[in-house]
C-alpha cells in the first residue's frame, strides 16, 4: 500500500497527484490519515502550478502551444476564476510556453519559452 505525503501551507492541504487505475487526478491527502480528496474542477490537461493561495484556490495551468492560462481553482466548490492568460511579448518562433511559476497571492509569475529561430541567406551570383 502507497503511503501519500501531504505538504502544508498555511494549514491548507497541498494538492498532489494520486494515480488511479487507468486515471491520473489531483487529490489532497489529509494527515491524519483519512482518505484522499479529489480536487474539484480540474479539465483536461491543466495542472497545478503552486500550492494553495492564503486564499485557499490553487492555481492550475491550463498550457496551450504558445501560451498559458491561468486558472484560480477553488478546490472544495470546483469554481474557477481566469486569472491571466501569459503570452510571450514577442511570439517570433515561439514553440512553447511552460514551466509556470505563481506566487502564493497570484501577482507574480515566471515562464520559460522555447523558440526555433533561424536565417535565411540569399546568395546571387555564384559559379
Amino acid at each position: 500500500m502507497r503511503r501519500a505525503i501531504e505538504l502544508r501551507r498555511a494549514g491548507r492541504p497541498w494538492p498532489r497527484r494520486a494515480p488511479r487505475q487507468g486515471e491520473s487526478s489531483i487529490a489532497t491527502c489529509p494527515l491524519d490519515g483519512g482518505s484522499p480528496l479529489s480536487v474539484r474542477g480540474l479539465r483536461g490537461a491543466s495542472f497545478p502550478s503552486s500550492g494553495p493561495s492564503a486564499g485557499g484556490n490553487l492555481f492550475v495551468v491550463a498550457a496551450e502551444p504558445t501560451y498559458l492560462r491561468i486558472v484560480a481553482l477553488d478546490t472544495e466548490t470546483g469554481q474557477r476564476r481566469l486569472v491571466r492568460e501569459i503570452r510571450p511579448a514577442d511570439p517570433a518562433g515561439v514553440c512553447m510556453v511552460g514551466s509556470p511559476r505563481i506566487t502564493p497571492d497570484g501577482r507574480s509569475y515566471a515562464y520559460t519559452v522555447a523558440r526555433y529561430l533561424s536565417t535565411l541567406y540569399l546568395v546571387e551570383g555564384l559559379k
